[in-house]
């Protein structure tokens, strides 16, 4: 990973309450939603927004869109090769002391901020969200249960196991602890979230922490996201992810309470 170009447009001395980090692979407008969603946020001039993308001269960024934030942070990576590194480069760059790994087709509504904000005064590790189908239809539902069954909005909140792996929120120091394993684990967040509770952290549910999740929508889209999860099928390039087959989870899911320690089913190859 290259370490890229910097840029932080603040004119703030105080550091921020919370660093949402985005990746886009060439320019500005895929991000466009989400930052508006962003700029929303009851909370909004107290968020750090970090962009990692390719290159600053090409993003396009539009500086009326993110003139209401505490901070925008723009670190030019060059190439992205994988999402993955990006997020940890933004990670590493954050001047906040929580960090959210959002996303291109997810749209928090205005409380998110700062329900997660108030739920880190607490000692969790991590915080995640309430989510919402943002495009209802047979298919992008199952894609939704199957993905995200356990938090889909209405949720109770407290202790749980796993959070979902974007649009939730990490003290970063805790993150950095990782150094370069950190990269690796990005891909499954569950094998992060299991390695913290094994630190002895805990991780929490916040339902007021609401987010707007676009699925997939077509069959196809459906099935080729599936395959490309199993290392099975996917061979070894993937497998050096550790992605998890959708499929375990929900069944390491059904089985478990929101508490009770988390547990493996079948076997994970990461290398």
């Amino acid at each position: 990973m290259s370490t890229g170009t910097k840029s932080n447009h603040s004119s703030r001395n105080t550091a921020p309450d919370l660093s949402a980090i985005l990746v886009t692979a060439d320019f500005f407008e895929p991000l466009r939603k989400t930052v508006y969603a962003l700029a929303r946020q009851t909370v909004s001039s107290r968020l750090e927004i970090v962009i990692v993308c390719p290159s600053e001269n090409s993003l396009g960024l539009v500086e009326a869109e993110v003139a209401g934030f505490h901070s925008v942070r723009v670190i030019g990576l060059g190439e992205i090769k994988t999402t993955s590194a990006a997020r940890v480069a933004g990670i590493r760059e954050a001047s906040a002391s929580v960090v959210a790994l959002c996303e291109d087709h997810a749209f928090p509504e205005p409380s998110w901020a700062e329900a997660l904000i108030e739920a880190h005064k607490q000692p969790w590790a991590g915080v995640g969200p309430a989510l919402i189908n943002a495009n209802p239809g047979v298919v992008s539902w199952v894609a939704m249960v199957v993905d995200y069954g356990r938090w889909i909005e209405p949720v109770t909140g407290g202790v749980i196991n796993d959070i979902p792996g974007h649009n939730s929120s990490w003290k970063r120091s805790l993150l950095l602890e990782y150094g370069s394993r950190l990269e690796s684990m990005l891909p499954a967040p569950t094998f992060l979230n299991w390695e913290l509770q094994a630190k002895g952290h805990q991780l929490y549910l916040e339902p007021s922490a609401k987010v707007h999740h676009l699925q997939v929508s077509s069959a196809w889209a459906c099935l080729v996201e599936a395959v490309s999860r199993c290392p099975i099928v996917s061979g070894r390039a993937f497998s050096k992810l550790a992605v998890v087959p959708t499929p375990l989870l929900c069944l390491r899911h059904a089985g478990s309470s929101q508490s009770e320690p988390p547990r493996l089913v079948g076997s994970f190859p990461t290398d």
